[in-house]
């Protein structure tokens, strides 16, 4: 009878049981708000690609107006000086963009442009009222200020999916653009021409390699205190997350869809590992060091790409964002497996908790009273 209430009491606490469903709990909420969150906020906007475009030339030159391509191919970027008025024609000729003098970017909601711009491949239906030669009058509505604006110009990269349909293209010769850009000045009319060509993809095995050493390291270098070391290296995977994405959004002109999400999960993820870092010997700090390896490895998945395509939207070099991304990376698995290991959130052994449960079921012999004299 006794050896069977002693199989009974072989539970595991309820508070241990509770601990380890909160953190794991905290890192696969922090996982699926970046891979829920950390997509575009704008439509469509700046991607890796292995497609370059640029512009060649503006006939007759101006100083009025500033012209190039980011995003590798995706968008035309054009900044007016103060004073100056410039209209871009969409695809049948018709005003389809207007820059005012005093700054105010605005959008023809008549132009069919308007609608075959919202995506790389002009996949929006044009509405029946605008797709015939007679078009409404226009339609203005405003969508930037400061003489600064950038979209999809479908006249500047290649529209198919097998560069092999064009000649030269998958060979990797440049390609013209077909008619150029046309627009006004001052009531002045040019062209801005150029020219785009396919890129060979670069190679991520070098940049994984950098990774998987950076993994190694970091559990070899943990294995004595393993959440102060997951976190401090989750620390240093932030902060390159955080260089990484200011430098992509500061490369991102308005309209080209920036979004505050590639700075924003860094941060949280720094915040984490700080917090991981000043209670790394609690339940609290392995929770952090969770959640922040879960939101940097969460933030890496997003931008994958990076590490296979060639043209990256970003003021750094191509090598340096492929660097930072894989430092990320590193920091996030190695961080993890750290964490895990710790044994902070396992179940404790059933062995343990008899013991404890036997304490706590025996407090020792009661005081007893004195006989009376």
């Amino acid at each position: 009878m006794e050896a069977a209430d002693v199989g009974e009491d072989q539970t595991v606490p309820s508070t241990s049981r509770s601990r380890l469903r909160r953190g794991l709990v905290v890192a696969a909420l922090a996982l699926l708000v970046v891979l829920g969150l950390a997509g575009p906020a704008g439509a469509d906007p700046a991607k890796p690609t292995n497609y370059r475009s640029h512009v060649t030339s503006v006939k007759p030159t101006s100083s009025v107006i500033t012209v190039k391509v980011v995003g590798g191919d995706g968008f035309l970027d054009v900044n007016v000086e103060p004073g100056h008025e410039v209209v871009v024609s969409g695809y049948d000729g018709e005003p389809y963009l207007r820059f005012s003098k005093d700054g105010t970017v605005e959008e023809n909601q008549n132009s069919p442009a308007t609608y075959l711009n919202r995506n790389r491949y002009a996949t929006t239906p044009v509405p029946a009222a605008l797709q015939g030669k007679n078009l409404p009058p226009a339609a203005w509505l405003k969508v930037g200020s400061g003489g600064h604006y950038a979209w999809h110009d479908h006249r500047i990269h290649f529209m198919g999916k097998d560069p092999s349909a064009v000649p030269g293209l998958s060979q990797g010769r440049p390609v013209v653009w077909a008619g150029g850009v046309p627009m006004t000045v001052d009531g002045k009319k040019l062209v801005v021409h150029g020219e785009y060509r396919l890129l060979k993809a670069p190679n991520p095995l070098p940049w994984l390699a950098i990774a998987a050493i950076g993994t190694v390291l970091i559990v070899v270098v943990g294995r004595r205190r393993p959440v102060l070391v997951a976190a401090i290296a989750l620390l240093i995977g932030g902060v390159a997350a955080l260089w990484v994405g200011v430098e992509q959004n500061r490369a991102i002109p308005p309209g080209a869809g920036a979004t505050a999400l590639t700075v924003i999960l860094p941060v949280v993820a720094i915040v984490a590992a700080l917090v991981a870092i000043a209670r790394w010997s609690t339940p609290v700090g392995v929770i952090a060091a969770l959640a922040s390896a879960a939101t940097t490895g969460g933030w890496v998945l997003t931008r994958y790409s990076v590490l296979t395509k060639a043209v990256l939207p970003t003021n750094l070099s191509p090598n340096a964002d492929r660097l930072g991304t894989s430092i990320a990376l590193a920091t996030a698995i190695g961080g993890a497996i750290l964490t895990v290991r710790s044994g902070g959130l396992s179940l404790p052994r059933l062995e343990d908790a008899d013991t404890a449960d036997a304490a706590d079921a025996d407090p020792g012999p009661a005081a007893t009273a004195s006989p009376p004299a």
